[in-house]
């Protein structure tokens, strides 16, 4: 379960977003991570709203530019990997992430691997 957004610090910028198209898939390898909060204005809204962010650092093999962690927004997919991270950073954990569909209605499946 993840903290109430109010118990969270914002990120400091620069921010990297995750984003995938529907099908594509990444291999993320983290070396660490933090939970914080980023301010958004969604399209046609008229005010920001903030929301909780996952900042995980990669191993430079999986992203070779700079900064080197993704900044995932999708709660859904913070939710499943927070869980597992929390429990097992130190495990050396290879994730195999893979997004099916588009908008709000997008879906992650977490495909987990313990050795690198």
């Amino acid at each position: 379960m993840l903290p109430d957004v109010s118990k969270l610090e914002p990120l400091p910028g620069p921010y990297d977003i995750l984003e995938l198209q529907s099908g594509q898939s990444i291999t993320l390898k983290p070396t660490g991570f933090v939970l914080g909060t980023m301010s958004i204005k969604p399209k046609g809204a008229t005010e920001s709203k903030t929301i909780i962010v996952l900042r995980l650092t990669v191993d430079r093999a999986d992203k070779s530019t700079s900064p080197p962690y993704w900044d995932i927004t999708s709660q859904l997919l913070i939710a499943d990997l927070h869980a597992h991270l929390s429990a097992s950073l130190g495990a050396k954990t290879v994730y195999q992430v893979r997004k099916q569909g588009t908008g709000p209605q997008a879906r992650f499946t977490t495909t987990i691997n313990a050795t690198r």
